[in-house]
């Protein structure tokens, strides 16, 4: 999903600086390589912090009555 969502963003980035600059600015190697990773090393992160810990859901306070 946050792949996905980066994706989004950068093209969208994309467009609106060719249609107002005429040109690509602002969008560079660093900015695809964040967009292409940044979400698989979160994910990497998570599945290992799941295989480490259990976590639970908070009770709200219509559970706790």
């Amino acid at each position: 999903m946050k792949t996905g969502f980066d994706v989004t963003c950068v093209v969208l980035s994309l467009v609106v600086s060719v249609l107002f600059l005429e040109g690509i600015a602002g969008v560079g190697i660093g900015t695809v390589f964040a967009m292409l990773f940044t979400g698989t090393v979160t994910q990497h992160f998570v599945n290992r912090l799941n295989e480490r810990f259990v976590f639970q859901k908070m009770m709200t306070i219509k559970e706790r009555a």
